[in-house]
């Protein structure tokens, strides 16, 4: 048994606006802020305080665009 497609669609719809601010609110979701904690400490000093480290990002994240923000300003290009 599987749900109806105009239930699926309708129920996505109506959370997909919902969704980021209770992941991070409510869940307290901080993964892609954490990551970016790591990456910053395995970077060396010197290239961590400059801007830009990398020509190119990829945001491999759950579709949210949360890791995108946390990487941005170290990044020259961010696809994803």
């Amino acid at each position: 048994d599987c749900c109806p497609e105009d239930y699926i669609l309708s129920l996505y719809s109506s959370f997909a606006p919902k969704f980021d601010d209770l992941l991070v609110n409510k869940l307290q979701y901080q993964t892609p802020t954490l990551l970016r904690k790591l990456v910053n400490s395995t970077v060396s000093t010197t290239t961590a305080s400059s801007m830009v480290w990398s020509n190119l990002c990829i945001d491999l994240g759950c579709g949210t665009g949360l890791s995108g923000l946390a990487f941005k300003s170290c990044t020259k290009y961010m696809v994803g």
